[in-house]
């Protein structure tokens, strides 16, 4: 290998591989980046057996060759280097680098050993264009469990139509839901970790790319640009969430969000441990106010001029999740929908119903 690059390249691409090694000790293999340069491009791999990643960077390659390195090392020495661009060679089985200011040797593994790419058999594939896809599954990836007790709550949902595809999400407590056009002759029902979602957000924040999705009962790869990213299906079945959506309501409230935002912020520091705060709908006034109080600090209220129908009602929540709801609506105004004190809120653009939050009201407070 005698290969060079731009540095600040092969860092973004060493900041993604380094999230996909291994944390085992008795696999010290896994704890490096296999390195391959060819064609003028240096291909940049690693795996934890469960995700992996591969993408490439330009390069001017004088000799292709790879080699493999532990990821943090190599990272760690990055960062120190000033200089714009680096240069790669290989000796002996182990990694040169040199910069016009540096030079550096890091001991290599026996690249032969390191596994290959999956290849997924009999594949099923579709294409998802560049959307801001990490922005649309941020919006929902909120909304799952962090905790693999209940695996399939632990999940994000990828349910593939006819003319939309739905990314869904749910932790029991609220639910999200984000439906894009799309066109697809056939119907498939993909179900991740929610951490290899989040795995999936974070590349695609530094590499945004249309998609390539390639898929059987198993595994997925997910095929971009300039990367490709593997990783494994769960095993699970998502809860039948369709028929806690409301489709009417009793109650339905129009706001300002920067207004609705503020209130909850104000009220959040009057709250207890249980992050409460009440909310009134007037209708007969057209105000909807927002009210906390603690025993032990104060209480607090805050009344919002509003666009209201149907009845009155008092309702709590835990103000996290609904500032976790408010802040995706890509909107000034907040559509809040309601079906009495013991059912979810609705949260939505008023003026677009790609998007939906639900949160379940707290109870016996």
């Amino acid at each position: 290998m005698n290969t060079s690059c731009v540095k600040e390249d092969l860092q973004k691409a060493l900041t993604i591989t380094e999230r996909h090694i291994s944390n085992e000790d008795n696999l010290p293999l896994l704890k490096g980046v296999f390195l391959d340069a060819r064609e003028n491009r240096l291909y940049i791999r690693s795996t934890n057996l469960d995700t992996g990643i591969e993408l490439w960077i330009p390069t001017k390659t004088k000799r292709k060759g790879n080699v493999v390195v532990p990821v943090k090392t190599f990272s760690s020495f990055l960062s120190t280097v000033s200089d714009d661009r680096v240069l790669l060679d290989v000796k002996n089985g182990n990694l040169l680098i040199t910069t016009p200011s540096t030079s550096t040797t890091i001991k290599g593994y026996i690249s032969d050993d390191f596994p290959p790419f999956p290849i997924i058999k009999k594949p099923t594939s579709l294409e998802i264009p560049d959307i801001n896809l990490s922005k649309e599954l941020s919006g929902v990836v909120i909304a799952a469990s962090s905790s693999e007790i209940k695996p399939e709550i632990s999940s994000v949902l990828f349910s593939i139509q006819k003319n939309n595809i739905k990314f869904v999400a749910t932790d029991s407590f609220r639910l999200a839901e984000k439906t894009l056009s799309f066109k697809h002759n056939q119907y498939h029902s993909l179900l991740f970790p929610f951490r290899h979602i989040i795995e999936l957000i974070k590349i695609l924040e530094i590499f945004p790319s249309s998609l390539e999705v390639v898929f059987d009962a198993h595994q997925v790869i997910f095929n971009g640009k300039t990367f490709s990213y593997f990783a494994r299906l769960r095993d699970a079945s998502f809860p039948q969430y369709e028929q806690i959506i409301p489709t009417s309501f009793s109650t339905e409230v129009t706001l300002k969000k920067i207004n609705f935002l503020k209130a909850i912020r104000g009220a959040s520091v009057f709250s207890g441990r249980l992050r409460e705060v009440c909310f009134n709908v007037y209708p007969e006034d057209n105000l909807f106010e927002v009210v906390t109080k603690n025993s032990d600090i104060g209480e607090y209220a805050n009344q919002i001029p509003s666009k209201i129908t149907g009845e009155r009602l008092s309702i709590n929540f835990n103000y996290g999740y609904i500032i976790d709801g408010i802040n995706q609506i890509i909107s000034d105004d907040i559509l809040l929908r309601f079906n009495g004190e013991s059912k979810p809120v609705l949260i939505q653009n008023p003026y677009n119903a790609n998007y939906i939050y639900l949160a379940m009201p707290m109870k016996n407070i």
